[in-house]
């Protein structure tokens, strides 16, 4: 899940009917990512290709929030 770059840092999205700042957006995907990288090892074990591909997915979401911070 990649969040649009081109948008305003730290603005305010519209999810659901409410407004939640960018940085939560993203930390949000951050933990859901993580919990499916768990998730995959478990089920797969640590070496699966599975589990470094979730890990590449966070590392972007991670990547993701320090621009924003910035």
């Amino acid at each position: 899940m990649l969040l649009d770059l081109n948008a305003h840092r730290n603005t305010e999205i519209c999810c659901g009917g409410y407004f939640v700042n960018r940085k939560t957006q993203i930390n949000q995907a951050i933990e859901r990512k993580r919990e499916e990288m768990h998730q995959v090892c478990n089920r797969h074990g640590l070496s699966s290709l599975l589990v470094l591909q979730k890990s590449r997915e966070l590392d972007m979401l991670l990547n993701q929030y320090k621009k924003v911070q910035l």
